[in-house]
Formats: structure tokens, C-alpha cells, sequence
């Protein structure tokens, strides 16, 4: 009877223990299911402070810099590799990673992050900025060549890193906002890890992984955001 019960403790310690690395391995592809409350009024980042813009749209645009997270909200740099600060603190200086593009194949530039932030300081008439008055530090905004980035500030700003790292900062095309200073609100051009493929609102929102490490182009999973009365979904497919 002793040994029945050590046998069966036993099994079932093998059991728990099997079931618990089977939970620890790590799973490629799969779905995850989310809920969100809302749909974005529209795409343009610097219009909005709801997270229904930020969570469907911004994994699709780059920024300047950015919070890390995984590092306990420091920031770190996106389309910076590095950057410095003067002396005075008047003088934030910033490096770009060559090379990047927007997913219409198009190159980034110091030209569209000035763009970006221009627009944002001083929107255009119609358009709406929401930080508009986190940048009114900035006296201007320089581009020496096509990968640094000046911002000359008239005064100590001890935020001005924190107002440049704003999740809805997003960096946008300048060529595009030449054309239409409204473009972003409804047409997602970005540089970031997804690439934007279609939109049906109250039914999903389609985009694709175009790019990892290094802006090196993979294009493996797609995200869905599935929008019902009562929750939407996020699936996440392996092709």
C-alpha cells in the first residue's frame, strides 16, 4: 500500500513537473488575445493622447528617442544612435542610424525628424498638435547633413529629453507633410517594426513584421487587431 502511494506521489510529481517545463518553452507564433476599449479616431500621432492611437499605430513609425521598458522607463535612442548635450544645456545634438527607410522604400533623414518636430512646435494651420507647448523651449532646429539633428533651445529645459522621447512623437515623412500637412491622419507611412497593410474599422487592423535589429527586413508575422462590441483580439500568425 506505502509503495502504490510513492509511486502515485511520484508520477504525479513527474507529471506537475513535465506540464511545468512544457509551460516554461518558449512558443513561436501562436495567438494573443488582448482587449482595448476603443478605435482610433484617426492615425496622426501628434494629434492624439488616447492609447487607442498608440497601441495599433505607433509599433509602425520610428522616433527620435524613446522609453525603454525593459529598462525601466530609461530613455533610449530609436533613429538616434547617439547624441550629446552642450555645456549650457542649450545644445542637444543627435546622430542618426544611416541607412533607414520608410516602408515605401524612401530614406529617413535629419530632414524628417525636423519635419516631425517642426511640426509639432509650430503645426501647420488645421492641423492639430496636443505637445505643441513641450516644445516652446526650442529655438530651432538645425540639420547639418542627412544623419544629425540640432536642437537649439532658448532656455534650460531639464524635460526637454522626456518631451522628445513622447510615445506619440512619431516620425513622419517630410516629403509627405509637404504635400499634406494632414497626411498622417489618414495614411500610416512609418519606419518601424510593422508595416501597415489595411484597416476596417470595427471589424481589424492588419500589419505586417517588416523589420528587426538593425532596420534589417524580415517580413515572418503579421498582427490583427480584431475589433467587437465587447473586446478585440491581436493575433499573432507565423507565415
Amino acid at each position: 500500500m506505502g509503495t502504490g502511494r510513492t509511486l502515485i506521489c511520484v508520477s504525479a510529481a513527474l507529471a506537475l513537473a513535465a506540464g511545468a517545463a512544457t509551460a516554461e518553452t518558449p512558443k513561436r507564433g501562436g495567438i494573443l488575445n488582448f482587449a482595448v476599449v476603443a478605435e482610433p479616431p484617426n492615425y496622426d500621432c501628434h494629434a492624439s493622447q488616447t492609447f487607442a492611437v498608440l497601441h495599433p499605430v505607433s509599433p509602425m513609425y520610428s522616433y527620435l528617442v524613446k522609453y525603454d521598458s525593459s529598462q525601466d522607463g530609461k530613455i533610449v535612442g530609436d533613429l538616434a544612435k547617439s547624441w550629446t548635450i552642450s555645456a549650457d544645456g542649450l545644445v542637444y545634438t543627435f546622430k542618426l542610424h544611416e541607412g533607414v527607410t520608410f516602408h515605401d522604400g524612401s530614406s529617413l533623414t535629419s530632414a524628417d525628424v525636423k519635419a516631425t518636430f517642426e511640426r509639432i512646435a509650430d503645426p501647420p494651420q488645421g492641423v492639430v498638435s496636443l505637445r505643441k507647448s513641450t516644445m516652446q523651449d526650442i529655438a530651432g532646429i538645425d540639420t547639418p547633413d542627412a544623419t544629425t539633428i540640432v536642437f537649439k533651445l532658448k532656455t534650460v529645459n531639464a524635460s526637454m529629453l522626456d518631451n522628445l522621447a513622447s510615445p506619440f512623437n512619431c516620425v513622419y515623412s517630410a516629403a509627405k507633410l509637404k504635400e499634406d500637412p494632414k497626411f498622417p491622419e489618414k495614411n500610416i507611412l512609418g519606419s518601424g517594426a510593422f508595416q501597415f497593410v489595411e484597416y476596417v474599422r470595427g471589424t481589424y487592423l492588419l500589419r505586417i513584421l517588416a523589420r528587426i535589429f538593425a532596420f534589417r527586413i524580415r517580413r515572418a508575422t503579421v498582427l490583427r487587431l480584431t475589433a467587437s462590441p465587447s473586446m478585440s483580439s491581436a493575433r499573432w500568425a507565423r507565415g
